[in-house]
């Protein structure tokens, strides 16, 4: 009889962490389970990731080994005259108020997700890839119900939704957005599972798929070429490392800024006495703690919080033997363009401002693009694991992150409050404040002050895993419909 392994995830979505306890009871390790639960992603939380995406796994192995593997995505190699792009701005509609995004082939980056599922499974693995494809391809296959979450954020992205055939089979029915309760299918993406079970990733880098992107690129007004995808590698780099308070906090390193926003933010913290979080103090330290921050130019992409949707999710694992990983990902808003025959929407990375500091196309060729991404590990003072992990929401990234780890760390909070506590945010001369924030004192200028009247996935969703007291334990940030399952 199989061993079934004790792990246990937080993330974004049931059917995300199903998949990985599927593999958990497999006998799998948390590397096995974190393929599966990127893969479920893919497939149950469509707005937010992507096959056709990239994304970062911070990750310490049980021998205590710590990396980070980068598979974000790359610019192309060489660039196409602007009057031949097709690159255009699409309205994405709040309710109250709206943002434009630049979608097309033109805003095509090369995609690394794939290649990173694949570096993860040569190097850590346990379990056969068609174990791990299974659960992303039982809910491509057979559907699965859209929850609440899901559907707002296709009436939010629906302008994209709409654009590809291929992406109207999946996406709407009688002509309409799905709603919260439908059956959602991905037939094309099941076959492409399948196809990727038994073929591996050589045809998506280096034959057929890469073969049809390019000529649909030269032929409609993308960058991408052949060469993009064929030497297209994942990095795997050391992670950012520094001390707050006798703990060692493990972030995503240059070429991202993600990390390093939060080593600057965490060193002024330290400086602080900590009022309590009830307090108007509090609220006054958090303010001038961001707003001090985003001033620091040589941090922080210019004009990297224009976007207030942060497409991006978020999954912590642990097992039993000490492997923990924090894997984010993301696909943009999506470009509009559907690989053909795949099922799989594509990244609109070079149509994303927060990645483009000095405008439009104005990327350099052959080159990582930088992130806010920034999956993180905390140890304590034994340099044992403590906590587990990362969020989706743009420029927001680092500071909510860094909201739940002060909370965990200077106010001794469990899990679940630390996660669930009332977040700030400054940006644009507005200081943002979910319900239950007590208003500062002081205001600088012509600063202003918005106060929520709830939780929101403006503010992130910081899907956590804390081990306390030689207990462990998880939870997934409602804000963005999160979960946890599974135990140690």
């Amino acid at each position: 009889m199989k061993k079934k392994t004790r792990g246990i995830i937080a993330c974004g979505h049931s059917q995300t962490a199903e998949a990985a306890q599927i593999i958990f009871e497999e006998g799998g390790n948390a590397y096995d389970a974190a393929i599966a639960a990127i893969l479920a992603s893919a497939v149950t939380e469509p707005c937010l990731t992507s096959l056709g995406g990239g994304g970062f796994m911070n990750t310490i192995n049980a021998s205590g080994k710590q990396m980070v593997f980068d598979f974000f995505c790359q610019t192309p190699s060489k660039k196409r005259a602007e009057k031949d792009l097709d690159f255009y701005a699409t309205k994405v509609d709040y309710g109250t108020s709206h943002e434009f995004f630049h979608i097309g082939l033109g805003a095509m980056a090369v995609p690394g997700i794939l290649a990173g599922i694949f570096k993860i499974y040569e190097d850590f693995a346990s379990l056969p890839m068609k174990v791990l494809i299974e659960p992303a391809w039982h809910y491509a296959k057979k559907g699965w119900v859209v929850n609440e979450f899901q559907a707002m954020t296709y009436q939010i992205l629906g302008n994209i939704l709409e654009i590809h055939p291929d992406a109207q089979k999946v996406f709407l029915k009688d002509g309409k957005i799905l709603e919260a309760g439908a059956i959602q299918h991905m037939e094309l993406c099941a076959d492409f599972l399948e196809h990727l079970a038994s073929e591996g990733k050589d045809n998506f880098y280096r034959g057929d798929i890469a073969q049809q992107i390019v000529q649909d690129c030269q032929a409609l007004g993308g960058h991408l070429s052949f060469e993009d995808f064929e030497k297209y590698e994942v990095k795997v780099r050391k992670p950012l490392s520094f001390v707050y308070r006798n703990k060692t906090i493990l972030c995503n390193p240059n070429p991202s800024v993600g990390g390093q926003t939060m080593q600057h933010l965490f060193g002024a913290l330290a400086k602080q006495n900590i009022p309590h979080w009830e307090t108007a103090e509090h609220t006054q330290m958090w303010y001038e703690l961001i707003e001090k921050t985003l001033g620091a130019k040589q941090l922080i992409l210019e004009d990297i919080a224009n976007n207030k949707w942060g497409s991006t999710t978020q999954i912590s694992l642990l097992d039993e033997w000490g492997n923990a990983v924090s894997v984010t990902t993301s696909n943009g808003e999506g470009s509009g363009y559907m690989i053909p025959h795949t099922g799989v929407m594509m990244n609109n990375m070079l149509g994303e401002s927060a990645l483009l500091p000095n405008g439009w196309h104005s990327w350099v060729c052959n080159q990582r693009l930088s992130s806010m991404m920034n999956p993180s590990i905390v140890l304590d003072e034994a340099g044992e694991v403590m906590c587990i992990t990362g969020t989706g929401g743009a420029a927001r990234i680092p500071f909510a992150i860094a909201q739940v780890i002060h909370f965990l760390i200077d106010h001794q909070m469990e899990v679940m409050n630390a996660v669930q506590m009332p977040r700030i945010y400054f940006e644009k001369e507005v200081l943002n404040l979910e319900p239950n924030v007590p208003q500062p004192n002081n205001l600088v200028g012509d600063h202003q002050i918005l106060q929520w009247d709830k939780q929101a996935m403006f503010f992130g969703g910081v899907h956590s895993i804390l081990k306390k007291d030689n207990r462990i334990s998880a939870y997934g940030d409602s804000r963005r419909s999160g979960v946890a399952v599974g135990e140690i």
